[in-house]
């Protein structure tokens, strides 16, 4: 079967490619994203054997095209539709001999500016361009360049305003800094600091106490510690800072919504009005999430789709609370030393999974996990699962009857954004495949391999067929199977195979896998470990020349 790409955009911006002697790669887009319904500059950073390339865009609305070259930085313009979905696009360029990676780009809802220098001191500070139109929300797209650079913004704000200044960097885009953020009064004095709120990136909320000109002050470090003691600079650390004193959003109750039917969010943020606080989600079918945002001022909120029952703790409770499986629950530690406990109802030998989520959604819950009898007996208790603060335990009954499930602050602290996301299912054999390899080059008449690396979890133990869809003519991949008792369980290799009279081909197959009760696709690499794209890039070239054919080379 030959599978359809419906959210693909492919934009051939080299009508007639050529070989080339090399593949192009891609480092980076900067500025890194833009706002809907815009056209923006982008710089391309890479190499680049020829001018202008194509590019691969994976979803519709987002659209380049070349500008200008300089050097190994090229322009492009962006084209960003208003109708395009708010959130991260991932882009890639190719020519005839390969493709590069994936880069991340962001579309927003806010006004976007891009940082100019100076901006290092108080008196520099760069002020919102759009400021004089009573903009409440702006994107600086800035780049921490040198060894020592700062770079500070600022922004106008009224008395009683909260000033919510948002950081992306590391996450999602992949930037190998750790920026440090301080928010510093009209007169010239720190009033906050942070630096790693959500990963490694900084988030600050701050009430303002007095109207008048609030500045942002950036630095960074490099990701991986080193021995330097100096902020750290390098064309690579690139940002984009959101700051706004305009309705913005944090967070929902519940944190998921259910595939089937309307969701009714109850939603949480800084100068919300009470128009704002409601909002109703009905997901597209067959999506995985849900992105929106309640005006121009606001980030926009990432939730999830579960195909299971959603249920939202209830406020001001100090009961155990009954829940049946398979369910998400959304909570909230509102106060220090708080817990909540769900009861579930399990049979002997019954094994489930729980799943709780916090940190690594941005919110500072650092958390614990305990299983415990009704009688408050501790029968398993987990804080940190796989090097994160979230945690995962499998527990299996050992008697019929109820268990409670506790969720708890490792340190003991509470507040309106210690909010957490549990999710319990049965445990059920299941599997994650995934390829290191984010492209496949083949000439015609021969074949390669693709290595798919298979993660088996809760005892799986069936056969996993592999395959290819998408593939053009002339291409054949050859299914493989991995089996639990095997060397083939961790680890198959897929053989591509181009026919002798394949035609140059560049674009997106897929590698799906099959046990005759889970179907996915294989997993590419990316920058950003929590986001997922199945799109493995194939570049199929001319066969090699025979000399002993080549004109004027005939046998005497």
């Amino acid at each position: 079967m030959r599978f359809e790409f419906p959210i693909i955009v492919l934009v051939v911006l080299a009508l007639a490619v050529r070989p080339s002697d090399a593949e192009v790669r891609l480092d980076r887009l900067f500025p890194s994203g833009a706002q809907r319904d815009s056209t923006l500059e982008v710089e391309f950073t890479g190499e680049f054997p020829e001018w202008p390339v194509s590019v691969w865009v994976s979803r519709p609305g987002v659209e380049f095209s070349p500008l200008s070259e300089a050097g190994d930085s090229r322009r492009l313009l962006s084209q960003v539709s208003a109708d395009a979905e708010l959130g991260i696009y991932w882009v890639r360029v190719f020519n005839a001999s390969g493709a590069s990676a994936l880069r991340p780009f962001i579309v927003g809802n806010a006004k976007e500016t891009i940082e100019q220098e100076p901006n290092n001191s108080l008196s520099d500070s760069q002020r919102d361009p759009y400021e004089a139109t009573k903009n409440k929300s702006i994107v600086f797209n800035g780049r921490l360049a040198k060894s020592g650079d700062v770079d500070m913004f600022s922004i106008q704000a009224e008395a009683g305003d909260y000033l919510v200044a948002d950081v992306d960097a590391r996450d999602p885009l992949g930037s190998d800094v750790d920026i440090v953020m301080q928010l510093v009064s009209p007169d010239g004095f720190v009033v906050a600091h942070n630096d790693d709120q959500q990963s490694l990136d900084p988030r600050i909320t701050f009430r303002v106490p007095k109207t008048g000109r609030w500045h942002v002050r950036l630095f960074g470090f490099p990701a991986t510690p080193n021995s330097t003691i100096r902020f750290a600079g390098s064309d690579s650390y690139i940002y984009r800072l959101f700051v706004t004193t305009g309705p913005t959003l944090n967070y929902s109750l519940p944190l998921a919504v259910q595939s089937e039917g309307e969701t009714r969010l109850k939603l949480f943020g800084w100068n919300l009005t009470e128009s704002d606080r409601e909002h109703v989600i009905l997901p597209r079918s067959g999506s995985s999430e849900t992105v929106f945002a309640i005006s121009d001022t606001s980030q926009p909120l990432r939730i999830p789709v579960v195909p299971r029952p959603v249920v939202v703790e209830p406020e001001a409770h100090d009961e155990t609370i009954p829940v049946d499986l398979p369910v998400t629950i959304t909570g909230r530690i509102e106060t220090a030393g708080n817990r909540d406990c769900y009861e579930i109802q399990l049979r002997s030998k019954e094994s489930m999974i729980a799943r709780l989520e916090s940190r690594e959604l941005g919110f500072p819950l650092d958390g614990v996990l305990e299983i415990e009898d009704p009688q408050g007996k501790s029968l398993k208790r987990v804080d940190d699962t796989n090097s994160t603060r979230d945690v995962e335990v499998d527990f299996t009954a050992t008697d019929d009857g109820i268990v409670r499930v506790c969720v708890e602050d490792l340190h003991g602290n509470g507040g309106d954004d210690f909010v957490y996301r549990l999710t319990l299912t049965p445990t059920t054999p299941s599997f994650k495949t995934t390829t290191s390899e984010h492209q496949v080059i083949v000439k015609a008449g021969a074949s390669v391999e693709i290595p798919v690396q298979i993660t088996r979890q809760h005892n799986h133990q069936d056969v996993i067929r592999l395959m290819a869809d998408g593939l053009p003519a002339g291409i054949q991949v050859d299914e493989a199977t991995s089996e639990a008792d095997k060397d083939s369980a961790k680890e198959v290799k897929l053989n591509l195979t181009a026919s002798e009279d394949a035609a140059p081909y560049s674009g997106p197959i897929r590698l799906v896998a099959n046990d005759n009760k889970q179907r996915s696709y294989v997993a590419i690499p990316l920058s950003l470990a929590s986001e997922r794209q199945h799109e493995i890039w194939l570049t199929v070239t001319p066969p090699e020349k025979d000399p002993e054919k080549e004109p004027g080379n005939d046998a005497e």
